[in-house]
């Protein structure tokens, strides 16, 4: 691997596509292409969860069906307008892709459980069951209580996929 250039790892990365995976489309007979989010798409994503306004963090996870759902071409099926009526849809059927898009994005095991620990403060546990059915689906409702992997921890950097800061406080009245 000595030989290995600048030059050449350069070339290699620019050719790296974003990982995609077709899924059945919750509530219709149709499938979506399902992509992970770029760099960009996933600052844009933070922007939201982090933001002062309740309703705009409130619609992080229509946000992320948003920016990930293609068509086959590779075209993006929603507008940004169209965000609150991702949101307005039924949970049972944007939780799923909103899973599916964030373990593309690198999120792993980790922060399924803690995003199952906001949802479960969301619903309560006897709503999550009735809800979800199960105890191992996750949202991507929340980002506050995800927890640094053990190396963020010991403050060397990780290889685990994106750390997600947590969202500002908003005022408690």
């Amino acid at each position: 691997m000595s030989n290995v250039t600048g030059k050449t790892i350069k070339e290699a990365f620019l050719t790296i596509e974003p990982r995609k995976e077709k899924h059945p489309m919750p509530g219709t007979s149709m499938e979506v292409w399902v992509y992970e989010l770029t760099s960009y798409e996933l600052e844009t994503w933070r922007e939201i969860c982090r933001a002062e306004d309740d309703n705009m963090r409130r619609l992080n996870a229509a946000k992320l069906l948003q920016l990930s759902l293609r068509d086959a071409e590779g075209n993006r099926i929603f507008d940004e307008e169209e965000i609150a009526i991702i949101g307005g849809k039924p949970a049972h059927l944007i939780e799923p892709l909103t899973k599916i898009i964030l373990r593309l994005s690198g999120y792993g095991a980790e922060a399924d459980q803690a995003i199952l620990k906001n949802l479960r403060k969301i619903l309560g546990a006897a709503g999550l069951s009735d809800l979800l059915g199960s105890s191992t689906a996750a949202s991507g409702n929340s980002t506050a209580d995800i927890p640094p992997t053990s190396s963020e921890s010991s403050g060397s950097p990780s290889s685990s996929g994106p750390s997600v800061p947590p969202p500002k406080d908003s005022k408690q009245s």
